[in-house]
């Protein structure tokens, strides 16, 4: 009888300490994970952008075009803001969903891949398209002249996956490199001045490259029209709708456009 009453008490203490552990970490579990932040909680402390960096150079455009951007959404929305800046896309995915930023300020393409990670706003500029960056000699004139070749990319889940699809369909392998720490302006000054042999990036970012780059080819164009937007997380949909709203404002002030043609797009 008391080997039976102590064994029952060795029990007791067993799953009282097991209890006390899982509760410990149910608690760290609970504290890792991000509370909602959607517009009632940015309303209370602060909206927080973050876009590309940029330096103080006309090649830098799209950068620049949407750091300021974000400056007038900012104070359209009548909410205290900050614009924060970071080249790598992936890196800008991983703190807006850890709750260290609001809203990704910069044209993202709106790909089945990429709306995995992100709830897009309506779209920031016009459908664009991916073309291959070479040199003016360049030898790749369509999809198929891509295979066994070495592309660089920004960061950009949803570029990758296109190529990916594209050497699937080609039947054939395209090696892809990430510059995590390259803009796309950037890319294609490294093709023009014979660092990298092919780029691939947004129509629109290339054309304007091209303005100030005599010696790059652009014609390849090897995507269908896809939309660009900013991103913010998926359980943000009121901070979409909320963006939503504001773009479309300063769109109709007309200092979108205004915006837009002091660099070039």
């Amino acid at each position: 009888m008391k080997n039976i009453f102590k064994g029952n008490i060795i029990l007791y203490i067993a799953l009282l300490v097991f209890s006390i552990l899982a509760m410990v970490m149910l608690k760290k579990c609970v504290t890792l994970s991000p509370s909602q932040r959607d517009f009632n909680e940015i309303a209370n402390d602060t909206l927080r952008f973050v876009t590309q960096l940029y330096m103080h150079n006309d090649l830098e455009g799209v950068a620049l075009a949407h750091y300021e951007l974000a400056e007038l959404i900012g104070e359209e929305s009548g909410l205290v803001y900050k614009i924060d800046t970071i080249n790598s896309l992936a890196e800008s995915i991983t703190l807006l969903n850890i709750n260290n930023y609001d809203v990704i300020a910069r044209p993202i393409f709106a790909t089945t891949e990429n709306k995995k990670s992100l709830l897009f706003t309506n779209p920031i500029s016009d459908q664009n398209r991916l073309v291959v960056v070479q040199r003016e000699e360049g030898e790749i004139k369509k999809n198929f002249d891509l295979a066994g070749k070495e592309v660089h990319i920004i960061d950009d889940e949803g570029i990758e996956l296109i190529i990916e699809n594209m050497a699937y369909e080609i039947g054939d392998s395209i090696h892809i490199i990430k510059e995590h720490n390259c803009s796309t302006e950037q890319i294609i000054v490294m093709v023009a001045d014979s660092t990298f042999d092919y780029a691939v990036c947004g129509l629109i970012a290339a054309k304007r490259m091209r303005k100030y780059i005599n010696n790059i080819n652009i014609d390849t164009e090897i995507s269908v029209p896809l939309p660009q937007a900013w991103g913010v997380r998926q359980n943000s949909p009121t901070l979409k709708d909320s963006l939503d709203v504001w773009i479309e404002r300063v769109k109709m002030s007309g200092k979108y456009k205004t915006l837009m043609n002091k660099y070039g797009f």
